[in-house]
């Protein structure tokens, strides 16, 4: 996947930054016993959790801010 499109080699969409791990599943579950694969899904799955849970903590009405109150710049993506 190394080169891919970010929603190709990440299982996200234009308009959701959280990857669907249901899909990679889907692909590669009968794979995971393969360190490459199982690394491949634990990598996608801290996203997930990233991006669904932890980012949004982070939310403010104006924007995402960092521990030191500085505001990130993200694209406009749409987190479920």
């Amino acid at each position: 996947m190394i080169g891919e499109n970010r929603n190709i080699s990440h299982f996200v969409t234009d308009t959701v930054d959280v990857p669907d791990l249901n899909k990679f599943l889907s692909i590669y579950k009968s794979n995971l016993d393969d360190d490459f694969v199982l690394d491949y899904y634990i990598h996608l799955y801290t996203d997930y959790i990233r991006f669904k849970y932890f980012i949004t903590d982070y939310i403010k009405e104006t924007g995402i801010y960092d521990i030191n109150n500085n505001k990130i710049k993200l694209a406009n993506k749409i987190m479920k």
